[in-house]
């Protein structure tokens, strides 16, 4: 009787853990390059967003940020934009990533080389 109890927790235990495993969601992974000119490209996986927000910092001047709209949803992809305004010499480039549910994950910032 109590191998038989012992069974039967040790299997609710196992099948708890994997439930848990599943329902857990897969940690995003981003990837961003920026070059000299300011020229910003990037991927994702593992999200599904709804925007993707870039902020430039330079030397003289400033750069617009731009925000690029992400239409489809697929839970990866690719971006790339170029620096526009008055800015020049841009130092680094800061990318924010928005899920779908309006949640921004923490900002990727590389430096333009």
């Amino acid at each position: 009787m109590k191998t038989r109890l012992l069974s039967a927790v040790a299997v609710v235990l196992v099948v708890a853990v994997f439930e848990g495993r599943a329902n857990a969601a897969p940690t995003p992974v981003y990837s961003v390059t920026c070059s000299p000119s300011g020229s910003v490209q990037g991927t994702w996986q593992k999200a599904k967003l709804s925007q993707i927000r870039v902020e430039w910092v330079a030397t003289t001047g400033s750069f617009d940020p731009a925000t690029l709209p992400v239409s489809q949803k697929p839970p990866k992809g690719s971006f790339a934009v170029n620096a526009r305004g008055t800015g020049g010499n841009p130092i680094s480039a800061t990318v924010t990533f928005t899920d779908v549910d309006g949640v921004a994950d923490p900002p990727v910032t590389v430096p333009c080389q």
